[in-house]
């Protein structure tokens, strides 16, 4: 497997022997293991992007916190339409709002390597959420998506709902972070209940009540496939932690339930190993 981190590491001797950021990035087309280069401009993006194009053996690349914003995705985006060989791309913490996530979404269409991708501490938004969900309804690779901390709502929750009910791919969700309440929970939970990969989903850090943990908990009794879901730091009472606990004995799936503890849900009064994991069958 071969990986490339892009890092800012001026100075270092990589940087000061490569004669521009366009031909150093040019050695990812010879397979070389790469650290510390350095992407400070939007043409440094477009360079690394075109070397992706006919690069055939990279299959794992970070750019995080890089700040490459809209059009940084938009250059990255064209990469994946007709890389082969990219199976993980981390884009966390880039300034990337809704333009870019209009970009990545329609590479997703067309890409048909790309296993993971992280798209956290972004700012995609409501808007972005629609259309990545459009992708995830056609896209037959794509296996982690996360979207963590990008001001999804619950309008966002819903879109990615449907197409949580299509797509036959996804085993791991993470939206957590956002504002979804209890009405992207209860979209959520409708998905779950049709869905038959996904095996992780978490909603943590949202704005999820009572209301919203009982559509999880009905969920739970229908759903044979999910073994984690994370609730923590939501607004869920007592009363909504037993009802999900009560669903997990249900459910014949061993999942585990990450969460309902005093610290972890503001209402919540029950302990967290009561309710770790159900281990059914």
């Amino acid at each position: 497997m071969v990986f490339l981190t892009v890092e800012k590491c001026s100075g270092s001797a990589l940087d000061m022997d490569a004669p521009s950021p366009h031909s150093s990035y040019k050695t990812l087309k010879i397979n070389t293991n790469l650290s510390g280069k350095m992407i400070s401009s939007d043409h440094d993006v477009r360079s690394l992007s075109e070397d992706l194009k006919v690069n055939n053996k990279l299959t794992y690349l970070d750019v995080a916190g890089k700040n490459i914003g809209d059009s940084g995705a938009a250059h990255l985006s064209e990469a994946l339409k007709v890389n082969g060989t990219l199976t993980t791309l981390t884009v966390v913490n880039n300034h990337i709002g809704y333009s870019g996530a209009v970009h990545l979404s329609e590479a997703l269409k067309v890409n048909e390597t790309l296993t993971t991708l992280n798209v956290g501490n972004n700012n995609i938004g409501d808007g972005g959420a629609v259309h990545l969900s459009e992708a995830l309804k056609v896209n037959g690779t794509l296996t982690t998506l996360y979207v963590g901390n990008n001001c999804i709502g619950d309008s966002g929750a819903a879109h990615l709902s449907e197409a949580l009910k299509v797509n036959g791919t996804l085993t791991t969700l993470s939206v957590a972070g956002n504002n979804i309440g209890d009405s992207g929970a209860a979209h959520l939970s409708e998905a779950l209940k049709v869905n038959g990969t996904l095996t992780t989903l978490s909603v943590a850090e949202n704005s999820i009540g009572d209301s919203g943990a009982a559509h999880l908990s009905k969920a739970l009794t229908v759903n044979r496939t999910l073994a984690c879901l994370d609730v923590c730091w939501n607004n869920i009472g007592g009363s909504e932690v037993a009802h999900l606990a009560e669903a997990l004995q249900v459910n014949s799936g061993a999942c585990h339930l990450i969460g309902p503890t005093l610290q972890h849900n503001v209402r919540s009064s029950y302990s967290r190993k009561v309710f770790i994991k159900n281990e059914g069958r």
